[in-house]
Formats: structure tokens, sequence, C-alpha cells
């Protein structure tokens, strides 16, 4: 409950634990004391928006490599997914489905691309890219990268 005072977190229901949405809090209300014999304690309302579609608690960090692999997004719509990348130095070139997307000039190390947020980050500082954002279509996909050592992703699945 601390998270979601403070912000955003994760919010499960119990007719399906094992997903989740994210609620933001978007209105506190005023403190009422609540006297008993035991001690005095506070009631409040909390209004809360929740993103429209659920996300699996059990996600799956997915390793990838230069050259091609098929991934399953087991999700019911198209999902954006998250990469850490060990960049080799250089351009960093994803094919999704005939969709090509680059990340330019990256230095070796790690590099952040959040699909989601469409922002790519290494050392702090964004990267310039061009083509169109990779995102996983429902079912199998077919990725291809180019310039990358081994690395981890997210297909991060949503359903409605």
């Amino acid at each position: 409950v601390k998270e979601w005072l403070t912000g955003t977190a994760p919010l499960v229901i119990h007719s399906d634990p094992t997903k989740y949405r994210l609620a933001t809090v978007i209105g506190k209300g005023q403190p009422i004391p609540f006297v008993n014999e035991m001690n005095t304690f506070w009631r409040f309302t909390v209004t809360f928006e929740c993103e429209p579609y659920r996300r699996s608690l059990l996600s799956e960090i997915n390793e990838i490599k230069s050259g091609v692999c098929k991934l399953n997004n087991p999700g019911m719509e198209n999902s954006n997914p998250i990469f850490l990348f060990d960049s080799k130095g250089g351009n960093i070139v994803i094919k999704i489905n005939g969709r090509d997307f680059i990340l330019r000039d990256t230095e070796k190390g790690d590099v952040l691309l959040d699909c989601e947020k469409k922002s790519a980050t290494q050392n702090g500082r964004f990267i310039r890219t061009s083509g169109i954002w990779p995102y996983a279509e429902q079912g199998i996909n077919q990725w291809e990268f180019h310039n990358i050592a081994p690395s981890k992703m997210d297909i991060r699945s949503v359903w409605p």
C-alpha cells in the first residue's frame, strides 16, 4: 500500500492472481480518526487509475544474441518489449517480422531500449534511433539482431 500512496505499483486482483495492472494514485482523501479500545487508527479513501492492460507476474526474460531467433508473445495484444543489450559498439540493428529498427552509434557496453516509453539510453544519455519501434505481435515473432553480445529481452506480454 505504501508504494501506491507514493506513486505507481502493481495491483493484483484475487480473481486473476497471475496477472497485474499498474495502478497510479490520483487522489488521497482526508484522514478520518477511528478510535477503538486498542488504539487510534486512521481511515481514508484512495482514488487510483489502472492501466487498461493486464501483465503477467511470471514475466519471462529471454536470452538473445546476434542472429535470428523466434520468440513467442503469449499475450492477446501486441506488446512493447524492453531490452538490455550488450553492445559491441556501432549500430545495433533489430529486425522483427520485416520491420527494421536501428540504434545508432552506440558505445561498447550496456544499452537499455524500452519500446513502451520509446526510449533508448546508454550511460545516462539518449541514443539516436531510426525505423519503426519494435513491438511483438501476438504469437510467434521472428527477431533478428546484429552487433550485440548475448543480451536480455522481456517481451512484456499484455492481456485486455
